[in-house]
């Protein structure tokens, strides 16, 4: 019998003379469903009857079907019949006997050991954290930090990141990201100050810090008073310094300049707003920029917090502004939206 007759579930009667006679010995084992079913009946060739009340079955009739018949019309339930496969090759491990069992041995103490994911990563940061304030203590001068507090818009929760610079041993300046806390105190500068200082004590960095840089937020400026204040009573040191970084007050003189032309920075927010969430004027824009021979630039919209954010998103209205044109006389929506070329 074919392959197709051998499974029970929906499959369609493809071809009859595949049907062995059940007397042939060489035939593989078969269902018992064609005891109860006759493909070869003289008055209907071709097509399934039921041997027992002579009921003839659809041509597309699947075997589940038929199944179903015997069950309800003559309580005669039909075995599964199913040939499961086997592998042909034999599996080998490569591996030598002995590293295989120093494998084996490493996997079961590494399941039982951890026994949740989570653990695992404890486990692999703790021990990258401890070779991290090992390796700190070699630094041969000083180190500054930079700090910044910041609210996740998806969980609402703060974090406070820490960021360490120093000059190494080859006189290259190094920087990495050395702790980042969920803060879930006030957003105060002392409990800032607070938080900063555990991590400085457990890096063991209290000694080596040399300064601190944030942004001009009221409660930042309060922490590096705070901090200069505690590495001043408890150290006796009177180097510690706080600083206000430089690119964020060049930030606000920025954002305060532009407030004169805030109308036209407005409409191109606009603008690009429109043409960024619909695929239909991107895709659009994309072609006019192919026959314009112009660079195809992704409407970029500029955010708050991302400074020079708002120059970026100028300047692709610059670089484009021809195939922004012809995009307008196409869409009305963007042309009511074009700013003012005088401004």
């Amino acid at each position: 019998m074919s392959d197709s007759l051998n499974y029970l579930d929906d499959v369609f009667i493809l071809n009859i003379d595949d049907i062995n006679d059940e007397n042939d010995e060489t035939s593989r084992k078969t269902s018992s469903l064609w005891t109860y079913v006759d493909c070869k009946n003289p008055a209907h060739p071709g097509v399934p009857v039921c041997k027992r009340c002579n009921f003839v079955f659809s041509v597309k009739s699947s075997n589940t079907a038929l199944e179903r018949h015997l069950l309800n019309k003559h309580n005669i339930t039909i075995p599964k019949v199913r040939k499961q496969t086997t592998l042909k090759f034999k599996c080998t491990d490569p591996w030598p006997e002995k590293e295989k069992l120093e494998r084996d041995h490493t996997v079961i103490i590494w399941i039982i050991s951890n026994q949740q994911p989570f653990s695992i990563v404890i486990n692999e940061f703790d021990s990258h954290r401890k070779n991290v304030i090992y390796d700190l203590q070699k630094i041969p001068g000083k180190v500054s930090f930079t700090a910044d507090i910041w609210t996740s818009t998806l969980s609402s929760e703060a974090y406070l990141g820490l960021t360490i610079h120093y000059i190494d041993q080859n006189w290259v300046l190094q920087h990495f990201l050395l702790d980042i806390t969920s803060f879930k105190t006030h957003h105060t500068g002392i409990n800032m100050a607070t938080e900063i200082t555990k991590v400085l004590h457990e890096f063991k960095l209290v000694g080596k810090a040399m300064a601190i840089t944030t942004d001009n937020e009221s409660a930042m400026l309060v922490c590096g008073q705070k901090l200069a204040e505690e590495f001043e009573r408890e150290m006796d040191d009177f180097s510690f310094n706080h600083y206000r970084c430089s690119a964020h007050i060049l930030n606000l003189a920025v954002k305060q300049g532009m407030e004169i032309i805030d109308k036209e920075i407005l409409d191109v927010r606009k603008l690009m707003a429109k043409i960024k969430n619909s695929v239909l004027l991107c895709d659009d824009l994309r072609e006019l920029c192919i026959m314009e021979k112009l660079e195809y630039l992704r409407p970029e919209i500029d955010v708050e917090t991302r400074w020079n954010s708002t120059y970026y998103m100028l300047c692709k209205l610059q670089q484009m502004e021809t195939a922004l044109k012809m995009l307008a006389i196409k869409h009305e929506g963007v042309r009511n939206l074009m700013p003012n070329a005088e401004a």
